[in-house]
């Protein structure tokens, strides 16, 4: 009888009243619950799982028999989500609860010109089992994910170890998914968008997909540009992380660069201490010595060779060693070396 004369009612609200919208329910309340309903709405495309004093637009009191009316003219013409929710405390106006039997709200697709029934079992606590009518079609699909999603986040709740949650999100991600491939309705898709876990570039591609079936003039504006802006953000997000990123490792490459240096200089340095410490007559080894006076004096590899009864291979090392020692480039620079490290003519081998 009670479902017969909700029908009659939904009927009639259909026929007559299509020039104002209509949310009438039949509710089980218990002592613990306030007798008030409140109407939200949802401006955000993903504020399906938050709430806030600010999204209310109306209340109204549940009388002794459990029935409540909101209805009127001031929504949109367009789609929009909206939300019926429940209270337990006068000041708890902005509660959520999201599990199990203590659920304590109703997420639904509407528009000035829809019709909405709802009638709760009498027999168990709020919201758990219920029959939602509505003029709209798309929210029959849109309440049955709304119910997977929130089993699974109960689910998650309870999962004892990280191996259990990351299958549950696993298994959660491909329904989703599959959601997302399969539904016509921009709102269900925005409700799978909004609780996939993917890759910053791989849920972008399926934020502009939704956006594009939002961009249908039966759906608010306000979503697709909300999920747009979003897109926005992430980007300039993603930009400022990847350039300061970018600055650190300029830094980085900064601060190798100035220690390079700083030891290159340490090195030179240490070089021309070394050889202005070193005294004249201990930078060269007594044979190399004899080599200078012999370079001062114009002979040749093979002379000094014959003069000091070596191999011509053994006055090529000596002589390379002098280079290397005085820092010299040829020949010509070690003859102008060494005879202002000797003087000949003083001097004999």
């Amino acid at each position: 009888m009670y479902r017969l004369s909700f029908s009659i009612i939904f009927t009639f609200s259909f026929l007559f009243i299509n020039a104002q919208y209509l949310i009438e329910g039949k509710v089980n309340l218990t002592n613990d619950w306030q007798p008030y309903v409140y109407l939200a709405a949802l401006d955000e495309w993903n504020d399906f799982f938050s709430a806030s004093q600010q999204m209310i637009l109306k209340r109204t009191t549940i009388d002794s028999n459990g029935r409540f009316r909101f209805s009127g003219e001031e929504l949109p013409k367009t789609q929009a989500l909206y939300r019926l929710y429940f209270i337990q405390e006068p000041e708890e106006e902005v509660l959520f609860i999201t599990q199990g039997a203590e659920r304590n709200h109703l997420t639904f697709i509407f528009s000035n010109a829809d019709t909405l029934l709802l009638h709760t079992s009498p027999d168990k606590a709020l919201l758990v089992d219920y029959q939602m009518e509505s003029t709209c079609s798309g929210n029959a699909s849109f309440e049955h994910l709304m119910k997977e999603i929130l089993s699974n986040n109960a689910q998650l709740d309870q999962s004892s170890t990280g191996r259990a949650r990351k299958l549950l999100i696993e298994k959660q991600n491909s329904y989703l998914k599959n959601i997302m491939d399969t539904s016509q309705n921009g709102f269900t898709k925005m409700l799978a968008l909004s609780r996939l876990t993917l890759p910053s570039k791989e849920k972008e591609i399926l934020a502009r997909k939704t956006i594009e079936v939002l961009k249908n003039e039966k759906y608010a504006p306000k979503y697709a540009q909300s999920l747009q802006l979003a897109i926005e953000r992430n980007n300039i997000s993603q930009t400022l992380r990847s350039l300061s990123q970018t600055k650190k490792i300029l830094w980085v490459s900064l601060g190798l660069n100035v220690i390079f240096l700083l030891l290159l200089f340490w090195k030179y340095s240490n070089q021309i201490s070394s050889k202005e410490a070193v005294p004249k007559e201990n930078l060269f080894t007594p044979k190399e010595q004899e080599i200078l006076i012999l370079l001062a004096q114009g002979y040749s590899n093979k002379e000094m060779a014959n003069q000091l009864f070596v191999g011509l291979s053994t006055i090529k090392t000596h002589i390379n060693n002098i280079y290397r020692k005085a820092q010299l480039k040829d020949r010509k620079e070690a003859i102008s070396f060494a005879k202002e490290y000797f003087n000949p003519k003083s001097t004999s081998v």
